[in-house]
């Protein structure tokens, strides 16, 4: 398994939202001893908006 930087992530998703036809790039990561702990790097290209959407409870 390969181990990246935050800021090489952020770059890589950079990358994917500016070649993107929606502008964005994203990638959940799983952390902690069992795996609780979660991460949502988003990225967008310049000019995109993320709209609101409804929250998951649970």
């Amino acid at each position: 398994m390969q181990k990246l930087s935050p800021d090489a992530k952020a770059r890589e998703h950079l990358e994917r939202a500016a070649a993107s036809a929606t502008g964005r790039g994203a990638e959940t990561r799983y952390g902690g001893h069992e795996h609780t702990l979660r991460q949502t790097l988003i990225a967008l290209r310049a000019g995109t908006a993320l709209a609101e959407h409804p929250g998951r409870s649970g």
